[in-house]
């Protein structure tokens, strides 16, 4: 918990990327046959820059110092506060095609990790910034639900990897918390708990002393 050490990994990250900045750039993104290559989502386009990066680390594994010594990568998708239309029978609404990107960047993702044979390395992990409240703002396809507390989160990954499941309890509507909102059931540092002892981190080091969902075999 050093800032000097905290700056110094910083720093270190920093200049290993720079370092790396060449490499990234010869990586081959298009016409390699990725499944994202027919989606034009910024997420799907995400997610194929991830899925190549992988594969040009698994065809460099005998040559360490051609990879990209990267573990673990994060994509955004934005948009999702819509507060209408999000039961909308419209496929084509703002709140339906969301939820139909981030389906086709994800499913898209994980069809070229199992054509790459790292679908039993890699995991998938979603999380948002906000959930939803329980009342309804409005009626008809123009309804949707302001910002609440309470979400979900998805866990993405070979069926040899994960103890597939639903974590956590069904949220009850008819009883909210004190502010009107879900309750919370799990704490979603839990997940994170289970993803950075998998990665061969220390959870307490990290977010302090939180007890790892059983997500992993």
């Amino acid at each position: 918990r050093d800032p000097a050490s905290m700056l110094g990994k910083i720093t270190r990250s920093g200049g290993n990327l720079m370092a790396k900045s060449e490499l990234f750039t010869s990586i081959e993104v298009d016409g390699w046959g990725s499944n994202l290559e027919q989606y034009q989502t910024g997420l799907a386009y995400d997610l194929r820059q991830v899925a190549s990066i992988l594969r040009h680390d698994l065809a460099n594994e005998g040559n360490p110092g051609n990879q990209s010594g990267l573990s673990f990568f994060h994509a955004a998708i934005g948009g999702f506060d819509t507060h209408s239309e999000q039961g909308a029978n419209n496929a084509d609404a703002w709140h339906p095609s969301l939820m139909r990107w981030v389906s086709e960047a994800m499913t898209g993702f994980q069809r070229d990790l199992e054509a790459l044979g790292i679908a039993n390395r890699v995991v998938t992990l979603t999380y948002s910034e906000f959930g939803r409240r329980i009342e309804q703002n409005d009626s008809g396809n123009t309804a949707g639900t302001d910002h609440g507390t309470a979400n979900g989160m998805l866990v993405m990954g070979d069926p040899a990897l994960l103890n597939s499941g639903i974590y956590g309890q069904m949220p009850n509507l008819a009883d909210p918390d004190e502010h009107g909102n879900m309750q919370i059931t799990t704490d979603f540092r839990e997940v994170y708990a289970a993803v950075i002892q998998w990665l061969g981190g220390d959870v307490n080091a990290v977010i302090g002393p939180f007890t790892a969902l059983p997500l992993f075999k």
